[in-house]
């Protein structure tokens, strides 16, 4: 009983960072196509 509560946190959690790993990955692509459109 215990376990399957355990493995639905641990699942919010991984999600929880890949979202936030993907939030990081958008924010500095728009930091690389800022500077190419500004000339490098």
């Amino acid at each position: 009983m215990g376990q399957k509560r355990y493995d639905e946190v641990i699942i919010k959690n991984n999600k929880s960072k890949l979202d936030e790993v993907r939030k990081e990955e958008e924010k500095m692509a728009r930091e690389i196509k800022e500077k190419e459109k500004f000339g490098k």
